[in-house]
């Protein structure tokens, strides 16, 4: 965007619903060409006072249903879907799902695309241990990881994103756990094609010749140079990057 001329300005919500309703007031005051918004859960109030305002509105990485502006995400299902697939092929159950907040749209399609692949192969619902968001960024905090994931009997871990996925990796590391050998760990976002200095861990990313950013900038500016033009929503298509944290 700065190649084109335009300064972006970056306001965090911090999860909190009430602080997107006034950064989105806040950046409407300041007249500003256009806004990205990454929405938390379903937050139409928001998103439908925008929608009705003359600047342009690119909903990114997590759409709302009923609103009628350009929207680039990934395929959220698809990604529960692949986790599923991968560890169904790599090591037996009991399995686990460390989750999302549950006011993202994403962790919603994730757990089910999950879920539900598990289900069609037979898996019980007792065989998935499903770890709440607010368990696991609270182990965090403290340093008691492995106390949350004690007694290790699950072969297989799918984390909502790579963040969760090292916490769990190293937690089982440091204790001497095998990471494939022992337990299979599946994360999402692939954030180690950028720091290459991590570990190898198996993610589930974007597809490379399909950023999302990149998507989303061609949206954006296309819809400024032309505000009449047809409203277009991208879900992306995602891949397994498999480094050899999922055992065979």
């Amino acid at each position: 965007l700065r190649q084109h001329g335009y300064v972006t300005m970056v306001l965090s919500t911090h999860g909190s619903l009430l602080l997107e309703h006034q950064m989105v007031l806040h950046a409407v005051s300041n007249n500003v060409d256009a806004i990205i918004l990454f929405p938390l859960q379903d937050d139409r109030e928001s998103v439908s006072y925008l929608e009705h305002l003359s600047t342009p509105l690119l909903l990114m990485d997590r759409g709302v249903d009923g609103i009628s502006c350009d929207q680039v995400m990934i395929d959220d299902c698809a990604v529960g879907k692949l986790a599923a697939a991968s560890l169904l092929s790599r090591c037996a159950p009991p399995y686990m799902y460390i989750a999302g907040p549950e006011y993202n749209r994403s962790e919603h399609a994730r757990r089910s695309g999950f879920l539900d692949t598990l289900r069609a192969a037979g898996v019980l619902e007792h065989q998935v241990r499903i770890l709440p968001h607010e368990k696991m960024t609270d182990a965090i905090d403290h340093g008691t990881v492995l106390d949350l994931l004690t007694p290790v009997t699950c072969s297989g871990i799918f984390c909502f994103n790579d963040d969760f996925a090292y916490q769990v990796f190293y937690a089982l590391a440091m204790h001497g756990y095998r990471v494939p050998g022992d337990v299979s760990v599946i994360g999402v976002d692939h954030v180690r094609q950028h720091f290459r200095y991590l570990p190898p861990l198996s993610s589930i990313g974007q597809v490379q010749e399909n950023n999302m950013a990149d998507c989303a900038v061609q949206l954006l500016l296309g819809r400024l140079q032309n505000p009449d033009s047809q409203i277009s929503v991208k879900v992306l298509p995602v891949a397994l990057f498999d480094e050899n944290a999922t055992s065979t």
